[in-house]
């Protein structure tokens, strides 16, 4: 079985830090033709993981509080059942 899976974004302005962003969504195709969300990426957090060294300039030495409020996490639908 072939796994299809696509990208969506939010663009804005991280409300923690005021900086551009843009944050990823990913969806897997399910069999009925519905797109479930799988999970979400920010420059901001993913770059938080890394060591201080190999940090992009951009968002050196910034994290995120909650993700759970963000207002760019939260515009991703759990669940697309329209033509994307």
């Amino acid at each position: 079985m072939v796994t299809k899976s696509i990208l969506r974004s939010n663009n804005g302005k991280c409300p923690l830090w005021g900086v551009d962003v843009s944050v990823c969504g990913w969806y897997r195709e399910t069999e009925d033709g519905t797109w479930v969300f799988l999970r979400a990426e920010c420059p901001i957090i993913e770059n938080s993981k890394l060591p201080r060294h190999a940090q992009e300039q951009k968002y050196e030495l910034m994290f995120c509080n909650d993700r759970s409020t963000c207002p760019l996490y939260k515009e991703f639908q759990p669940r697309i059942t329209e033509a994307i």
